[in-house]
């Protein structure tokens, strides 16, 4: 968890300007797979997932500590987005969050396909539209 959070930290947020949504969505995908690709590599994640299902304590720690501040930016944007009456009012903002982050740790950890711009872009886009106010 150390090497993690200490090769997750040399990674600054993006700084979020009231933008697009998509755009504000994109930004925050490709700002968590520069988390979990870029400093320490997927190998420290995928050991790091290993080792939260055998070991309570450090899964405990990850869930209060690690899960909701990757997840609270996101979380933020899409409710500005449901303010500006962009996104429907029933909409399931952390499903959608759920939606999102687990395509990127499906793609970091099973299938090898590319976690690249053109990926975040499509991602977002499409995620978007289900949520989107009609």
């Amino acid at each position: 968890l150390e090497a993690y959070l200490a090769g997750s930290d040399a990674v600054l947020q993006p700084r979020l300007d009231d933008g697009p949504t998509q755009e504000d969505v994109r930004q925050l995908l490709d700002w968590l797979v520069a988390v979990l690709v870029e400093p320490i590599g997927g190998g420290v994640v995928a050991g790091l997932i290993a080792d939260l299902q055998h070991d309570p304590d450090l899964a405990e720690r990850f869930h209060r500590d690690v899960v909701p501040a990757r997840r609270r930016a996101m979380l933020e944007a899409l409710a500005r987005a449901r303010q500006r009456g962009e996104l429907r009012a029933d909409a399931d903002l952390e499903l959608a969050i759920d939606a999102l982050h687990g395509a990127i740790i499906y793609r970091l950890l099973l299938s090898g396909e590319p976690l690249d711009a053109g990926f975040t872009e499509r991602l977002a886009q499409h995620v978007l539209d289900g949520i989107a106010r009609a």
